[in-house]
């Protein structure tokens, strides 16, 4: 079994197109807004690698830290105090939303959350990947930490994607489409409504 190169490696090879392994036909390409002023930055999406089988099949393509380089407990920490940071903001938007807090922390009261550290190169084919559609969030909320420059998260601003630049030390957070959807379909079809009606 050949070894796949990961992410890092392709980066460094500066690849034209991308490797057999990772083309997908069956995927619809995606579209980019003409008002786009910034280049697209590709998504790529790691869903599959939980899978045994797709990892069998790309031993080699996630290789792990050996000599104490990764830290489990740091790591289990790390995601214990995200938890809390998300129930604080799960009770803002509740105050904001002239909810009950209770109600709102019982709708997450699992607190199920998933982690992603990605590297993103340039990608030369991205309509051949499998990714996420652009500006879109399928989760409730992200809370997203920029560890270099790179910029990823873009703000729609006079109708136009700007990115946004990473701040030292700060975390992000995006409201994903289980709220924002939600949040415009009250405001749009049930303004005369009272909130609590209204959710």
């Amino acid at each position: 079994m050949l070894r796949a190169p990961n992410v890092v490696e392709l980066a460094k090879q500066k690849v034209a197109t991308i490797p057999l392994r990772y083309i997908h036909e069956d995927i619809e390409n995606t579209t980019h807004s003409s008002s786009m002023l910034f280049p697209q930055v590709p998504d790529i999406d790691m869903e599959k690698l939980l899978a045994i089988e797709t990892i069998q099949s790309l031993r080699g393509f996630i290789l792990h830290a050996e000599n104490g380089d990764f830290s489990r407990d740091l790591m289990e920490a790390y995601c214990k105090e995200i938890q809390t940071l998300a129930m604080i903001i799960i009770c803002q938007l509740a105050k904001a939303l002239s909810m009950d807090e209770k109600e709102m922390r019982d709708v997450f009261v699992d607190g199920v959350q998933s982690m992603r550290m990605n590297y993103y190169p340039p990608c030369p084919e991205p309509g051949k990947t499998y990714g996420l559609n652009p500006h879109s969030d399928t989760t409730a909320f992200t809370i997203l930490l920029q560890l270099n420059e790179t910029e990823g998260p873009q703000v729609r601003k006079d109708n136009i994607w700007v990115p946004i630049k990473p701040l030292p030390n700060a975390f992000i957070v995006t409201i994903g489409d289980m709220i924002e959807v939600n949040i415009y379909y009250i405001v749009e079809n049930f303004e005369g409504m009272p909130l609590d009606m209204r959710i």
